[in-house]
């Protein structure tokens, strides 16, 4: 049986065309991404923020608070409760922070004070969507049960069950 030949591969695959309405932005360590225009000012503030976590080295700390061994716990039964419930954060979450601030700081010239005080209000603004999202989903799920039971007692009647929805205690 002869050997079999490979083909020889392609050295580069050209990136599919950009398409309308979107911008192709170059990332930290050189990896592209297709963005929508209307996220790229965005996208640069979060990639600025990122890639100065990269330059500082935050993702090679520990993300586990050295303080934690302290922690106080009270034992109730089998569960044990961690005193404060609201730990502080570790210094990698403190750097990481701090680098988002600076990213932005440099990306749109503002002063460190205000690039704060701006990623402050953006991730509350996250909960409040968060939080918001999650009482309209309880809502809808309670007026979906109710149109449930509603509906399945309308055909509890026209088929002659007699019972109106109730159930029986027999």
């Amino acid at each position: 049986m002869p050997p079999k030949t490979k083909k020889p591969r392609k050295s580069k695959v050209e990136p599919p065309p950009t398409p309308e309405g979107f911008t192709q932005i170059t990332g930290p360590r050189g990896s592209k991404y297709m963005v929508p225009n209307y996220l790229v000012p965005a996208t640069h503030q979060a990639l600025a923020g990122y890639s100065q976590c990269l330059d500082e080295e935050v993702f090679n700390l520990s993300p586990i608070n050295q303080n934690m061994e302290k922690q106080v716990s009270i034992k109730m039964g089998e569960t044990s409760i961690r005193l404060p419930c609201d730990p502080p954060p570790s210094l990698r979450e403190c750097l990481q922070a701090h680098a988002e601030v600076i990213g932005v700081q440099q990306h749109l010239g503002l002063s460190y004070k205000d690039a704060a005080h701006r990623l402050y209000h953006a991730e509350y603004a996250k909960i409040l969507a968060h939080d918001q999202s999650v009482k309209a989903l309880s809502t809808l799920t309670a007026l979906c049960l109710k149109s449930i039971e509603k509906v399945e007692a309308e055909l509890n009647l026209a088929l002659g069950d007699g019972s109106g929805g109730e159930k029986s205690n027999n």
